[in-house]
């Protein structure tokens, strides 16, 4: 057997050598090894050798993930080749897995679940296709709705493209237009550039890839396979409004023009891969508020604490609010500390009547917090003012009237915080029937279950106890109970060291908190899906793992 490797840009052979060591122990057979170490590379090897496998690493590049396009290039060309993914585990539950699926991708490994065993266990047995969506979590998949998923852009994605193609500067729509193009495959490209304006259409005239997609139209229009219109027949009712003749009719204006020769246009697109750097879109106004609820004893405060620091340390604007009866952050920080100012006690009391004087925990790291916060505090009127200051707001909160309406009107993420005691699960689970009942957007609810440990207990279990009625404690009759199979599940894992450091923290807090590499990735996964941030920017290799 055959392999192609693209996991690291080591050039030393550690890794593929333990893989080959283990897999020969299991089985007495070899396979033989070779390396890549960029993408360009991975594409050209496989134009001049035959590979029974590519092993692929997503962050090969690390400011450069492995997009949906380059993956359904590499099935196109070379079906006979299987592919071992490798990807980010805060890519469950979105539509990056999704994609990868429908293009026949099942060997999809997260990078929380890497050892030696789960990568060999995958060379020597592919998935099926109904192991894979166990494995995935997919639920939803359809087999009818594959085809058409992969020609259009989903309507909620195109709303947001479109809406933010209309607020930014023309010196900037040629940058968006290729970040676009290294995320979808060439089809959902066309039913985009059929969705927008003349105005935008212009300024991409003299785009080489928009050149190659328009030429991609017109061959077809050609060969009189394709429609104009037909790759809008799959597309959401919602939309068909935008498309104008206008728009029709740009595709056919310069076809006078000298076609672009394909070896350029490959070269341009690599010299994108290669310099385009990996980013979330975010206008400059972009803001996100994310409250966090759970019973006591659950780790709300530590897990805020760490987002608030991972944000500010990647230089991020955030301020954390203390609602909370027990005001752990207020005791965590400001009591007994002799650099806290008067006003700093005061701060929740003076933010409501306007005046900003929050402890500074760090630099980009403000916290509103004080004792005995009265049950009567305007937490909406607190938020209002917090929306000229900080990128992201996080709140710790109580289970009360306060958070239902912060629910239902403010916040973009809802944290249910809880761990693999399912003892305590009933607490958590009337809190979820109380907003749910009081008809807060479910789609908010993010789940969070800390303190992970392996043991016959896990998500799942907790997912399954918060989706089912349970015996004498409630009836099924008197709850609405939903299928959280779309909203996020995060797991934060247990770590002595952080353990032991949030205590010492709590007695001197000056102390920096101290956690693993498994705890930054899972924190990591948290914030991104919070506020995106750039990918793979303060990872180490995720092959470190593998020779503990």
């Amino acid at each position: 057997m055959k392999i192609l490797f693209a996991l690291n840009q080591n050039k030393e052979l550690t890794v593929e050598e333990n893989l080959l060591k283990y897999y020969k122990s299991i089985t007495d057979k070899e396979f033989s090894i070779l390396k890549e170490y960029d993408l360009s590379g991975v594409s050209h090897k496989f134009k001049f050798e035959k590979f029974d496998l590519l092993i692929l690493n997503e962050e090969l590049e690390r400011d450069n993930p492995v997009t949906t396009t380059f993956i359904d290039d590499l099935t196109d060309k070379f079906a006979s080749s299987r592919i071992v993914l490798i990807i980010n585990s805060e890519h469950k539950s979105d539509t990056y897995v999704k994609r990868l699926f429908n293009l026949g991708v099942y060997d999809l490994l997260y990078s929380n679940d890497i050892t030696i065993e789960s990568i060999v266990g995958l060379i020597i047995k592919p998935r099926t296709k109904a192991e894979a969506k166990i494995y995935l979590n997919l639920h939803d998949i359809d087999d009818v709705k594959v085809e058409s998923e992969l020609r259009y852009i989903p309507e909620d994605e195109l709303e947001n493209i479109l809406n933010y193609f209309d607020t930014i500067e023309s010196s900037i729509v040629e940058s968006t237009f290729e970040h676009l193009y290294n995320q979808y495959n060439q089809d959902q490209m066309i039913f985009l550039i059929k969705h927008l304006s003349t105005d935008i259409l212009n300024l991409l005239v003299n785009n080489l890839l928009y050149q190659e997609l328009k030429e991609l139209i017109d061959n077809r229009n050609n060969l009189d396979d394709y429609e104009a219109d037909d790759i809008l027949e799959d597309k959401p009712p919602s939309i068909s409004g935008k498309v104008t003749d206008k728009i029709k009719d740009s595709f056919s204006q310069g076809r006078e023009n000298k076609p672009v020769k394909i070896k350029e246009r490959v070269e341009y697109k690599e010299k994108i891969i290669k310099e385009k750097e990996y980013v979330h879109i975010k206008p400059d106004d972009y803001m996100k508020f994310a409250g966090f609820v759970g019973a006591k004893g659950k780790g709300k405060t530590l897990i805020i604490d760490l987002i608030a620091r991972f944000l500010s340390d990647n230089g991020v604007e955030v301020s954390v609010v203390d609602t909370t009866q027990s005001n752990n952050f207020y005791y965590k920080y400001i009591w007994g500390n002799d650099s806290a100012k008067d006003k700093n006690k005061k701060s929740i009391t003076n933010l409501v009547e306007g005046e900003f004087t929050p402890y500074k925990v760090k630099k980009d790291y403000n916290l509103y917090a004080e004792a005995d916060i009265p049950n009567t505090l305007d937490v909406l009127a607190i938020v209002d003012r917090l929306k000229t200051t900080s990128k992201v707001i996080l709140i710790d909160m109580d289970f009360n009237s306060n958070f239902v309406d912060m629910s239902k009107y403010i916040l973009n993420n809802i944290f249910i915080v809880h761990d693999l005691n399912i003892l305590d699960i009933r607490h958590t689970k009337s809190s979820l029937l109380k907003l749910i009942s009081s008809n807060v957007n479910p789609l908010k609810f993010s789940f969070l279950i800390n303190k992970y440990i392996k043991s016959s207990v896990t998500e799942r279990t907790i997912m399954e106890m918060l989706e089912n009625p349970i015996n004498e404690i409630e009836k099924e009759e008197q709850a609405c109970y939903l299928k959280f199979k779309e909203n996020p599940i995060f797991t934060l894992r247990f770590d002595k060291e952080l353990y032991a450091s949030d205590i010492n923290s709590s007695y001197l807090p000056e102390k920096d908190l101290s956690f693993s590499e498994d705890v930054r990735d899972d924190i990591y996964a948290i914030t991104n899906y919070i506020y995106p941030l750039p990918s793979g920017g303060t990872k180490q290799s995720i092959f470190k793992k593998i020779f503990k």
